[in-house]
Order: structure tokens, then sequence, then C-alpha cells
């Protein structure tokens, strides 16, 4: 028999993993939300309760799905009206906290185990194949509640999880900021928005396939000073940020072309000048 499951927080994140464990045999017996919100989860348990503590002290293991900055006061509300069992395992989601802001909960062991996944609406995702960072006082059990829904744990120290969660950042909520941008100018300009997207799918591809020596291309890549000069001019026809984006990713792009040997240092000094550095 699997554990026992209850879950505070059901929204996307916990509405997925909720799903998951259900599926692989746990058993869901509380749910807690600051409302009653329309998740997948609600046809699995009955039980709910505004309160978490009415529902956490039911279940082996507890799951805290809520924003990053109430994990920690949740965890303190719940364990002060006595809503954990002894031995229980608390669970919480961040990627960007580690597990000791769990730590002042009193015979109970605490894990983080993070989902290198995009959740962006309360339907359930599958979670098969996904990587999970898992980090804590338990990580055998963490590492088996991952591979039980499917996923590929791997171990993260917790002094290194500020900047795991930030690299993320670069390639999710960051990356979409520039794509939007990109189909912002292109819709301007009267063109397909599509073809920022198809573009950024192709290097993608490249990258995985081939690495990132062989997908630079470009003007730095090619040394091409006056194409950077005539964009710069025309993006500010566009707006500041647009300007200030560019500089700073083709300042990025020499920066890393120059690290890896792809241009020299005598070019890349260069466009760094015509850059404004």
């Amino acid at each position: 028999m699997k554990e026992t499951v209850a879950i505070v927080g059901t929204g996307r994140v916990g509405t997925s993993i909720g799903v998951a464990l259900c599926s692989a045999g746990y058993r869901i017996i509380g749910l807690s939300s600051r409302g009653k919100k329309d998740s997948p989860l609600f046809s699995v348990c009955k039980n709910f309760s505004i309160k978490p503590y009415e529902v956490t002290g039911l279940a082996d293991i507890v799951f805290l799905t809520v924003p990053d900055d109430v994990i920690e006061d949740v965890c303190r509300k719940i364990a002060r009206f006595g809503g954990f069992k002894d031995s229980s395992l608390v669970i919480h989601t961040s990627g960007a906290l580690s597990s000791d802001i769990l730590s002042s909960v009193e015979g109970c062991r605490y894990l983080s185990i993070h989902p290198v996944k995009l959740f962006t609406s309360l339907c359930p995702v599958s979670l098969k194949g996904v990587y999970f960072s898992v980090e804590g006082s338990d990580t055998d059990t963490g590492i088996r509640i991952v591979k039980d829904i499917g996923g590929i744990p791997f171990l993260i120290n917790r002094e290194d999880k500020l900047l795991y969660h930030a690299v993320l950042s670069f390639s999710s909520s960051h990356l979409t900021g520039l794509i939007g941008l990109e189909v912002s100018i292109l819709e301007r300009a009267g063109l397909d928005k599509r073809l920022a997207i198809l573009l950024a799918q192709d290097t993608l591809k490249n990258i995985d396939k081939d690495g990132v020596m062989t997908s630079f291309a470009g003007p730095v890549r090619r040394i091409d000073k006056g194409t950077i000069k005539k964009e710069i001019e025309a993006l500010k026809g566009v707006s500041r940020i647009a300007v200030d984006t560019y500089r700073l990713l083709t300042r990025l792009s020499v920066y890393v072309e120059s690290e890896l040997g792809i241009i020299n240092k005598k070019d890349a000094d260069s466009l760094m000048e015509i850059l404004g550095v």
C-alpha cells in the first residue's frame, strides 16, 4: 500500500502532481486551498478545508504546493495547530527555496521536489519523463515518489537551488518574454509572428543535436559590425526596451562566443566597443 497524501494548494502544480500520485496508487485523503478551485483533484477527494491543518494531520505525506513566499508561513501554521502526523513527510515544490524552510517541523521528514516543467493551466499534464530536482532529509523517499509518478529524479545541493532556478527562468519566463517582444516587432512590420517561434525551435533543435559551439549564427559570428549598428538604429523606432534587449543579448553573444574561442579577443573588443561597453 502506498502512503496517504494531503495537498495544500490545489492550483496548477498541485493538481498535476496530485493526479499523478493518484494514478500511481497513492490515496489523496485531504485537500486545502484558500478557495475551492475547479481542480480535477476534487473528483478523487471530497475532503476539503480552507484550514490546512484540518486535513494534513490525516496524511503520511503532505505536499505544500503553494506560492514560494508563503510556504514557510503555511508550514509553521500547520505545525502550530498540530497538523502533522509524527514522522510524516512534508514536501514543497519550489525550485528556488531549499527544504530547510520546512525544518522547523519537529518529528517530521522534509523535502523539496521540483518539476522542471511548465504548468500553464489547471488541466493536469503528464509527468512521465519530467525531470525533478530532489533535496532534503529523506531523498530516498523523494526519489521513489518521483519514479512512481513517471518522473526522472536528480539530487541537488540546497546551496545551488537559487542558481538552478535562475537558469530555469532564462529558459522559461525570460525566453517567453523575449519571444513576446519578437512577436510584437514582427506584427508591427506586418509579418507572420510564427517566424520568431520557428527560428527559436530550429535553434533549440540544433543546440540539442550538435551543442552550443556549432549553433551560433548571425552578425556576431560574422563580425558584422555594420549590420549590428543598423539594427540598433532600426530598433530605436520601436522602443527603448527593444534597443536595450538587443544590446544586452548581443553583448552576451560576444562574451560567450569569445569565451568559447569562436571569435578572437580583438574582434570581441571591437564589437563591445560599438555596443557602448
